[in-house]
């Protein structure tokens, strides 16, 4: 029987090695990043579903001072959640996003949240509110942290943003928020994606045109 408490310690510990480089040689790669033990331990949390671990992960963030100790169990979370999704859980993941300063750690919950299911009871105004977010590392990860939900205030978040008229300006914006309004979007949402077909930039054109192609499909 695994001992889930310790095997968390452990499994965080081995997250944040930093393996020492090898010595560089012309026939062989000096460093081979699918060797590390950093990279074995997040290809192992790939293959967990066991829903015991969520207790302890979140007693884990909630009294962790360690930030990095603390970003390697929201992976952790955040790779169970894909897999055995729990509103409860979700909700507390998505609470979290106002509590951590360090941008980059929001930034890589955010990026997990947009493959983690959010139905109706999930209050997920955190991340409308990083939809807003000055550091554009977090603004563009929590529009495309919208997916996977139907709620309302999350489609008219990507219209708003889909109809910005500062293309330049706003261009990762346009081409995340499009992308993510061909998943949640409905189909009278393609009147509101036509007329970026005539945009100047391309990628603004081309994500248009694919989340149009998105949103005609058959339910």
């Amino acid at each position: 029987m695994i001992n889930i408490e310790q095997y968390l310690v452990d499994i965080i510990k081995r997250m944040n090695t930093k393996d020492v480089p090898k010595p560089w040689k012309p026939w062989k790669p000096w460093c081979d990043s699918s060797q590390s033990v950093s990279w074995k331990a997040h290809r192992e949390i790939e293959t967990l579903n066991d829903t015991r671990f969520f207790p302890y992960l979140l007693d884990y963030i909630s009294t962790e001072k360690n930030k990095n100790n603390r970003n390697a169990a929201y992976f952790f979370l955040g790779k169970l959640l894909i897999k055995a999704n729990d509103n409860t859980v979700v909700q507390f993941y998505i609470d979290r996003l106002l509590i951590e300063a360090d941008k980059y750690i929001i930034h890589y919950m955010l990026d997990r949240l947009a493959d983690i299911h959010k139905d109706q009871s999930i209050d997920i105004s955190p991340i409308i509110q990083h939809t807003k977010s000055d550091k554009w590392l977090i603004r563009h990860s929590a529009i495309r942290a919208l997916a996977k939900t139907q709620h309302e205030i999350a489609k008219e978040t990507i219209r708003a943003i889909v109809q910005l008229n500062d293309h330049k300006k706003n261009k990762y914006e346009i081409i995340y928020a499009n992308a993510v309004l061909g998943m949640i979007g409905e189909k009278e949402d393609i009147d509101l994606l036509k007329p970026l077909f005539s945009s100047r930039i391309r990628d603004i054109k081309g994500s248009a045109k694919f989340a149009v192609e998105e949103l005609e499909k058959p339910s």
